[in-house]
């Protein structure tokens, strides 16, 4: 019985502050799995930085040998029943996780695949060779999805019927939520992201553009750290468009600072290009801030269009600028969608309801698997 029970968790590292290394964690430290399952955690890090992401090194491929070996330890003498693998999605990471999942296979173990980002897709359609290996990987494994918003990136490819588990966030110590009494007189717009042009910051820098030029009324926010784009380049496209008075540079922004910032801002933007998901989002919702967001991956399904904030079309700045202004413009519907916003955190994208989503997804894998 307790064989049956056995899982391992193979669980890469990416860079710090990444929603993909957060939810990692999550599950990595979950009291509930490591109580209703014998967990074993096979933990690995290619990269220290979010700009060696995608790109090939000597290093990552000696990490890469000494990981094989010992993946290949620890399948015979831990036999897990189930090996949870939260597998990559794109590029020479995708072809690293295809060859830890044929070794894998066969050893005749149970792989449930979780996808946190998009891109297999597009992966497959690129030549047949990627198409076949694909679904080589995932034949007779199971999948967990994001939302179904996103889960036709690997339907459209695999024939498989993936477990849909939304992410969740652990709730904020309460001490860092401070409830506005006064309405600020220039409304805070807060951008909170990596410095790239991925998540949308020379978007939200021309809709801060257009807002000026309009003469409307507020101060915005640009929190993160340093990607494609770098201070000195931040520092030039603010300069150009003669932004300097308007908007604060801030890269000390983790931990307490972070939360300071959420407290602060009137308004929160996430002006992503490119998202499976969005975790930032859901902290923001829970300092009660109304959330203008492009309609992309899942982000729909945390963003209700004017109930908890606004979806914009994300290749237009002159939508986000307008989408800001009417919230700029009303602090009462700023109000009201920021605190149905923490509403919806509460009863949809807690960490426990993740905890238990996926705990109930392992418990059905292994009933089918031992069946």
């Amino acid at each position: 019985m307790l064989e049956s029970k056995r899982i391992l968790l193979f669980i890469k590292i990416p860079p710090p502050n990444t929603g993909v290394t957060q939810m990692n964690q999550y599950v990595k430290n979950s009291k509930l799995l490591h109580d209703k399952f014998i967990i074993k955690i096979f933990e690995v890090s290619y990269s220290d930085q979010v700009s060696e992401l995608g790109k090939i090194s000597s290093r990552k491929l000696i990490v890469f040998f000494r990981t094989l070996i010992k993946l290949i330890y620890v399948l015979v003498f831990f036999n897990p029943a189930l090996i949870y693998f939260q597998i990559s999605t794109t590029g020479f990471a995708l072809y690293r996780d295809i060859c830890f999942a044929f070794i894998i296979k066969l050893f005749r173990k149970k792989i449930i695949y979780h996808l946190h980002g998009k891109g297999l897709e597009l992966f497959a359609n690129k030549n047949m060779f990627n198409r076949i290996i694909l679904r080589a990987a995932f034949k007779n494994e199971e999948t967990i999805c994001l939302s179904n918003l996103v889960k036709n990136d690997i339907v459209n490819v695999v024939d498989c019927n993936p477990y849909i588990v939304p992410n969740g966030v652990t709730r904020i110590d309460c001490r860092f939520i401070i409830e506005k009494n006064v309405v600020n007189n220039k409304p805070v717009i807060l951008y909170y992201s990596n410095f790239s042009r991925v998540k949308g910051l020379k978007i939200f820098l021309d809709a801060i553009e257009i807002l000026n030029n309009e003469k409307i009324n507020f101060t915005a926010c640009i929190a993160g750290r340093e990607s494609d784009y770098k201070i000195k380049d931040i520092e030039k496209i603010i300069s150009e468009k003669k932004l300097n008075n308007l908007i604060k540079l801030i890269t000390d922004a983790g931990g307490d600072n972070k939360y300071k910032l959420y407290s602060e801002a009137d308004i929160f933007v996430f002006p992503t290009q490119y998202e499976a998901f969005g975790l930032v989002i859901l902290e923001a919702m829970q300092f009660s801030l109304p959330v203008i967001a492009s309609e992309e991956g899942s982000i729909p399904l945390i963003v209700s269009e004017n109930e908890t904030g606004f979806l914009f079309n994300k290749e237009k700045p002159e939508d986000l600028a307008n989408k800001i202004k009417i919230l700029i413009e009303d602090s009462e519907l700023r109000k009201s969608l920021g605190i149905n916003g923490r509403k919806k955190y509460e009863s949809e994208f807690t960490y426990e309801i993740f905890e238990k989503n996926i705990s109930e997804v392992f418990n059905q894998v292994l009933s089918v698997n031992k069946n």
